[in-house]
């Protein structure tokens, strides 16, 4: 089987400083999964295995010392099957996948740029819509970021680069 790291954004209703996610085997409650603790709405889960249900749950942490927490949302039921056909990495079922897993916050932007994805970037290029080339950014890990903060309010193209695909994602700049 194929390990799989994925990660999860939320949406929060409040301002809370950090989160918790909660995963395990379908079926599992969220107080015995697996804990994740998560600065922003962003976690990261490594190591699950295509072919297999896993439920995943998210709360929020309502005090700076940790001892109160929102009630979990959830469960999401997250399973990774192989959409290839058994085809080798980089072909169409990977590329969705890529697509699906691969994101850039905040957008708009106006300031700095997060690019991450589940899979390993090896490189992220921006183009304006003239196709001008604005960055081409070595990368070698799974989340990258670069400021904006002296581009013209625009709409640019990202092409992040992975060992499975390429993928190309739009950024408002504002």
């Amino acid at each position: 089987m194929d390990s799989i790291r994925t990660i999860f954004m939320w949406d929060a209703n409040s301002d809370q400083d950090s989160w918790q996610l909660s995963y395990g085997l379908s079926g599992t409650l969220p107080d015995d999964g697996t804990i994740v603790n998560c600065p922003i709405q962003v976690g990261q889960i490594m190591g699950l295995d295509s072919g297999v249900h896993y439920d995943v749950y998210v709360r929020a942490v309502c005090n700076r010392d940790s001892t109160m927490y929102s009630d979990w949302s959830g469960p999401l039921d997250v399973c990774w099957t192989d959409t290839t056909g058994g085809t080798t990495p980089g072909e169409e079922g990977v590329v969705s996948m890529l697509d699906a897993m691969t994101y850039i916050v905040p957008n708009p932007a106006s300031e700095h740029v997060q690019v991450m994805s589940s899979f390993r970037m090896s490189k992220v290029e921006v183009y304006n819509i003239n196709g001008r080339k604005m960055l081409d950014k070595g990368v070698g890990d799974i989340s990258t970021s670069f400021s904006v903060h002296d581009w013209p309010s625009d709409v640019y193209i990202i092409i992040i680069h992975t060992p499975v695909g390429n993928v190309a994602k739009k950024l408002v700049v504002r």
